[in-house]
């Protein structure tokens, strides 16, 4: 027999006999003419408790409970982990006040171990109650015993199981913990610490439970310390990328966005684990401050990133103004096919974002339809305002030289930033030069 068990039973002796000296009550009812005699004596491989209580159901209930919390005891402190945790309480103090400590932890572990599901009342071999009048406090109470079957080969295979249960409880924490070192999604956080919440409510020894609740301090502040970081950034797009300990995240929950400037803004996941930012910027100005602002929710802690776009850097406008010089080269009649003719006009960028024009289509009374190409391949410019020069060859013209009129036509525009082409309007009024 367990020296827990003896302890126990003797234990129930001496309340029993203190009770039998000191009760002023009277037994008005019981289950059978004379109490048995199981109920005053250990039996090998039974467990005998009783309880009181205001109703038979009630009391009923409580010993049921008891039975539980006995056999859960009984398997705990026979296996290893458990006793090494047990007798370093003992020696840290009085054996009565750590061992009932232990005892209390175990019973808010016994609801939740799956082996007790089949201890049920159906499972008494034996069962007595008696209904009490108390003379003293003038009330009635239900006094019962149960007689439960609990053999040593019972014992053994509940420790086995516990064993099992008590093992994968701890791996599952080993295994979240190894998983969080290489975390590449926030929302696999919310998910770890829902999985712990049973852990650290199962587990009943010190040592275990604050590895597990260390672990569940640590996932919440991986909420406090995901950086947003930003990746690339051009007129109408920015990228950003979610950092932790130098990985990129992935969310599924995109941040809110405000701005007072920007409109139409999309946030879009990129398969490399960053995040595009589009947006419209049409109406806005240089001068304004012009930023937009994600607003995200990371377990409960918000971060607000904001960040600007600058017009004046990387907005592109050309405008072509004043007058085309056309120098037409190796003609004499009037109406000819010249050699080459150079176009030459000035253009006002009014931002400091770099381009080239790439091309001209121009057409005037004195000239067909004609594709002007750049004179220099480098004529990459930004602000300000500069000359460009333009050539084209075997142009079919009129020879009316020093008359002005009106030339139209488009000019491609490429953005060095960004590599986009735009087509401007040209309505200029030229010149024409024979030579």
């Amino acid at each position: 027999m367990d020296v827990s068990y003896r302890f126990y039973v003797l234990m129930l002796y001496c309340c029993m006999a203190v009770f039998s000296v000191f009760a002023q009550y009277k037994v008005v009812e019981r289950s059978a003419k004379q109490e048995p005699e199981w109920t005053r004596q250990a039996i090998p491989g039974y467990l005998i408790m009783s309880a009181e209580a205001a109703t038979l159901d009630m009391a009923r209930k409580i010993c049921m409970e008891n039975i539980k919390n006995e056999m859960v005891y009984a398997v705990a402190v026979n296996i290893s982990a458990t006793t090494t945790s047990f007798s370093e309480q003992t020696h840290a103090g009085s054996n009565f006040v750590h061992t009932e400590g232990f005892r209390s932890d175990m019973k808010s572990v016994a609801a939740r171990l799956p082996f007790l599901s089949g201890i049920t009342i159906a499972n008494v071999e034996a069962f007595y109650w008696e209904k009490r009048y108390d003379a003293g406090r003038k009330e009635y109470s239900y006094h019962v015993f149960l007689k439960y079957p609990f053999s040593h080969t019972e014992r053994d295979r509940l420790i086995a199981e516990f064993r099992q249960y008590d093992a994968e409880k701890y791996k599952k924490l080993t295994d979240i913990k190894s998983q969080v070192d290489g975390l590449d999604n926030v929302d696999d956080i919310a998910r770890y610490l829902t999985d712990i919440e049973p852990l650290i409510a199962y587990f009943f020894d010190e040592t275990r439970k604050a590895e597990a609740i260390s672990l569940q301090k640590n996932l919440r502040l991986i909420y406090k310390n995901i950086a947003v970081v930003p990746i690339t950034s051009s007129l109408g797009r920015y990228t950003y990328a979610l950092m932790y300990n130098g990985r990129k995240l992935h969310v599924s929950r995109l941040p809110v966005t405000r701005s007072e400037y920007a409109g139409s803004i999309s946030i879009v996941p990129q398969p490399d684990t960053t995040f595009l930012v589009t947006y419209d910027y049409a109406g806005c100005l240089p001068e304004d401050e012009n930023t937009i602002d994600l607003i995200f929710n990371f377990g409960g802690n918000t971060v607000k990133h904001q960040f600007h776009f600058d017009l004046s850097v990387e907005r592109l406008e050309v405008i072509p103004q004043g007058k085309l010089s056309i120098c037409v080269y190796g003609t004499t009649d009037i109406v000819t096919i010249a050699d080459s003719v150079i176009l030459s006009f000035v253009v006002r960028a009014k931002y400091e974002t770099r381009f080239v024009i790439t091309s001209m289509q121009l057409s005037s009374p004195d000239f067909r339809q004609t594709l002007f190409l750049p004179v220099s391949d480098n004529a990459i410019i930004g602000k300000g305002i500069h000359r460009v020069d333009f050539k084209a060859v075997q142009v079919s013209c009129r020879k009316e030289s020093g008359r002005a009129a009106l030339s139209v036509g488009t000019m491609k525009v490429k953005n060095m930033k960004d590599g986009q082409l735009e087509t401007l309007l040209v309505r200029l009024p030229y010149e024409m030069i024979y030579y």
